[in-house]
């Protein structure tokens, strides 16, 4: 999974990229993998679909609470208040992925990700995986 995050990070959004930068040695240097070494690639396109196509809801609440817990641990005492950030965002799907769908505000498929950032440091709170359908705040 540390591929795919390095990979969003520099911009290579598509699983179809993670084929050709399987070799690249930065990026295996980054997934502590010896960067040189021809025989030991990282992940194909075809495995990350798999793995990402194989999570349940179940995970992904999962992640969702692990996010919120990282934010809370970032306090070494509670704070007197706390103002929330609540937005969505659309997150283009091209294909048929579940839960894809035609939003026209957009104008296009997407899903509608909410995220939730903490307003006065703008720290991610939580992001929660929407259908494109879900109606705007």
């Amino acid at each position: 999974m540390t591929q795919r995050v390095f990979q969003l990070a520099s911009g290579y959004e598509d699983g179809n990229d993670a084929n050709t930068l399987r070799g690249d040695p930065l990026f295996k240097l980054a997934a502590y993998r010896a960067p040189l070494d021809t025989d030991n690639l990282l992940a194909c396109g075809a495995t990350r679909s798999r793995l990402e196509g194989s999570l349940r809801r179940s995970d992904i609440y999962r992640l969702a609470r692990a996010l919120v817990l990282q934010f809370i641990a970032g306090y070494s005492c509670a704070p007197a208040s706390i103002t929330l950030d609540i937005d969505h965002t659309d997150d283009a799907t091209y294909g048929q992925q579940p839960l894809s769908f035609y939003n026209h505000h957009y104008g296009h498929y997407c899903y509608l990700p909410l995220l939730i950032f903490e307003a006065s440091k703008g720290a991610l709170v939580t992001a929660v995986l929407r259908p494109g359908t879900h109606p705007s705040l």
